[in-house]
């Protein structure tokens, strides 16, 4: 995997690897084990949202392992149902692929077996669908307190998983919870890990009896992570049924122009976003002309207005579209489906080629799924990739082509009966009993390379500009281990950039909240105006005020989740600088909250709300953020898989 394509930014890599070995480094000197716990836990999410050219630390695998053999069951004389899988699962969304795997698994399966899902660090969301799945296959969802303490939920899904005959693990890469659990050979059940991201630093080699694969011969599982037990499952889909649709019918329901060329993309900003060279708004350029138009589903309007305009129109951001709701017609109004670039998609080609468009992607640092690297739709080069466009645009025999090889692919490696057939011969491999193996820490790869680089620029939006990696020292640890104190309520967060006009109002009204026991966190993102000499003026005065500066500018996003790693009230509100609360709104906000089982609350509508994002009008529980990594991204505020 070593390169460099993307070398210039090898040395912020570098740095973030500093500062993981730094964490690391403090965990072994550290002589009180809960202060060890809290520095593992903030190294884990640490590797996982700032590629550190570790993909797995052994030290940590290790370390989560003794944890685990240090507690105990009563009894482990339980009898597990034959044929039957518990499958673990750190929380569910709505969208996003990560669930619909364990619901295609769960469709998928044969009759006589029997699935259940299980939530170390549930959420909000509304899982009904699984819950109905489940429920199909005389299984059942099961939700773990989030006010537990870690060991607590360990040992709890270690008592669950006993009656089970198969685990299977979907959890999220900084959850240590499964590895607490199924750490010790105590525990006898076989323990499936089921790769949704190799290319991801995360935790759970220790206890994995076999690591299943997406794509066949994953050089970053084998080599990077030192996994040889490992068997090709690739993603489970529901029924493909292709469909050779009306492209007529569908422009005129969606009222796109019926004699011109459309060409379909679509996933998250950051799967877009330009490394180096790797520009796909700069290779659109070369395929689009006056009777081309491109739409892209994903990208936010508002923020992707400048590639419409710079595109004369033709480029077309949609933001985010339900399936149902007019993201099919799309694809079946669409003469040509195009892969997101430079980071590929997994599955969203899948729902264009079955219905019937054809589908081109772009060789990245990671590779796509096996169904597209067999075709001749997977281009080498940005040579072939145009050229390939522009015949699919221009040949309708020469696209029919192209879409024939790719249903017959897709069949062949993603239909139902496909999935159904890899799971029987992995149940082959399967040990009939669970083991764990530590990892040797002496033969552990430490590799910067271009896939290092290609996903810190995913995950950190402002990994790209020339702003420095603060290094961690004594003081950034002296912050991760203080405790909060029982005075400290609640924490205010408020960005500041270029906000003179209104800062000193917006400080003066946190500072007259009613509710005692505030601490306010303001922080600067390196204003050219005079914001930061006011904001340095109050936080001289006022004792709580904890002021965040930096020497270049961030961004909200980055910025607010460095601020976030500072909290230290029991519970946490943002505040719009530009639109201050009233007197009495921290107050109102901490009694809605305080006393009650909810981790969050929107104090403005004045009810609990379901959903998965992070929203301003809402005051949450420090702990809850902290515990599921809930930070702000790119293009909204998020929950962070």
């Amino acid at each position: 995997m070593s390169g460099t394509k993307y070398s210039k930014y090898f040395p912020k890599v570098e740095a973030n690897r500093k500062n993981f070995e730094y964490l690391i480094d403090c965990i072994k000197k550290s002589s009180d084990y809960d202060d060890k716990i809290r520095l593992a836990n903030y190294a884990l999410r640490y590797a996982t949202y700032h590629n550190t050219g570790y993909f797995i630390s052994s030290f940590l695998e290790n370390f989560y392992t003794g944890f685990a053999q240090k507690l105990d069951l009563n009894s482990y004389d339980i009898k597990y149902i034959p044929n039957s899988f518990l499958h673990v699962m750190t929380r569910g969304y709505k969208r996003g692929g990560h669930t619909r795997v364990v619901e295609r698994w769960i469709d998928n399966a044969p009759k006589n077996q029997i699935h259940s899902v299980i939530f170390t660090t549930p959420n909000n969301e509304d899982m009904s669908p699984l819950e109905n799945l489940t429920g199909e296959k005389n299984g059942k969802c099961i939700y773990m307190n989030t006010s537990w303490r870690l060991n607590e939920r360990a040992l709890k899904l270690r008592q669950i998983g006993m009656e089970y005959e198969y685990i299977v693990l979907h959890t999220h890469m900084e959850d240590p919870i499964a590895t607490i659990a199924f750490g010790t050979e105590k525990f006898t059940r076989p323990v499936i890990f089921y790769n949704h991201a190799s290319h991801m630093f995360w935790l759970g080699k220790n206890i994995s009896d076999i690591v299943l694969d997406i794509i066949k011969d994953d050089d970053i599982t084998k080599r990077l992570k030192g996994i040889q037990s490992t068997f090709p499952t690739g993603i489970p889909s529901s029924d493909i049924t292709i469909s050779n649709c009306d492209k007529a019918e569908a422009r005129k329901k969606l009222g796109l122009p019926q004699n011109k060329k459309i060409i379909v993309s679509s996933g998250n900003k950051y799967k877009y976003t330009p490394i180096c060279n790797d520009n796909f708004y700069d290779i659109f350029s070369k395929i689009i002309d006056e009777d081309t138009f491109c739409y892209i589903i994903g990208l936010d309007k508002n923020e992707c207005e400048y590639i419409y305009e710079k595109s004369n129109k033709h480029i077309i951001p949609l933001g985010y579209i339900n399936f149902n709701d007019g993201y099919s017609d799309y694809l079946k109004a669409a003469d040509l489906y195009l892969d997101s670039y430079p980071l590929c998609s997994a599955t969203a080609a899948i729902d264009a080629i079955s219905a019937g468009t054809p589908v081109l992607t772009l060789k990245s640092v990671y590779p796509p799924l096996d169904y597209l690297t067999g075709t001749s739709s997977y281009c080498l080069n940005e040579e072939d990739f145009i050229s390939k466009a522009k015949n699919i645009l221009s040949d309708k025999y020469f696209a029919a082509a192209q879409l024939k090889e790719l249903q017959e692919s897709l069949i062949r490696y993603q239909s139902k009966k496909a999935w159904n057939e890899n799971v029987k011969e992995m149940l082959k491999h399967v040990p009939s009993k669970h083991h764990v193996k530590l990892s040797d820490e002496n033969n552990q790869i430490n590799e910067i390379n271009d896939l290092a680089v290609f996903i810190n620029a995913g995950q950190d939006n402002s990994f790209l500009n020339d702003c420095p990696v603060e290094m961690f020292n004594e003081e950034t640890i002296k912050k991760i281990l203080i405790a909060p104190p029982a005075a400290v309520k609640l924490s205010i967060l408020a960005y500041f950039y270029n906000s003179e006009n209104c800062v000193k109002e917006c400080i003066e009204n946190m500072l007259n909240q009613t509710l005692e026991g505030i601490e306010i966190i303001a922080a600067d993102d390196c204003s050219a105006d005079k914001t930061l000499q006011i904001l340095e003026k109050y936080a001289s005065e006022n004792n709580n005020i904890k002021l965040i500066k930096q020497n270049k500018h961030m961004g909200k996003t980055a910025l607010m989740n460095t601020a976030l790693d500072f909290v230290r009230g029991q519970y946490v509100i943002f505040c719009d600088t530009k639109n201050p609360f009233k007197t009495d709104t921290c107050k109102t906000a901490y009694n809605q909250i305080h006393g009650t089982d909810n981790n969050y609350f929107n104090f403005k509508n004045n009810k609990k709300e379901t959903g998965n994002t992070i929203n301003e009008n809402y005051i949450y529980k420090r702990e809850f953020l902290n515990i599921n990594n809930i930070r702000y991204s790119d293009n909204f505020y998020t929950r962070r898989k």
